[in-house]
């Protein structure tokens, strides 16, 4: 999955609906990934960064392979919001 890609279906997901525009029109927004050093029985904080206004992008993403599975990844942070929506099934990363 490309960046294009996955900001589409990122934002449909916190949209929960189909957006009219194609991946392309995120074409020009660029980002890269952090993830948290490993911390025992603690899951792994993942951080979406670059310079257009829709980041940080903040999720609780994790270790445990089954809740993975399920999507059970928090996103609690966008942009200069707290989302606060307890878990939301990120379909993109099953």
């Amino acid at each position: 999955m490309n960046n294009s890609q996955f900001l589409k279906c990122f934002f449909e997901i916190e949209a929960g609906k189909m957006l009219p525009h194609p991946e392309e029109a995120y074409s020009d927004i660029n980002f890269e990934v952090t993830i948290a050093p490993d911390v025992p029985d603690k899951n792994y904080i993942v951080v979406f960064s670059g310079s257009h206004l829709i980041f940080p992008i903040i999720l609780d993403f994790p270790k445990n392979e089954h809740h993975l599975r399920l999507g059970w990844i928090d996103v609690f942070f966008i942009a200069k919001d707290k989302v606060c929506k307890g878990k939301n099934e990120l379909s993109f990363l099953n």
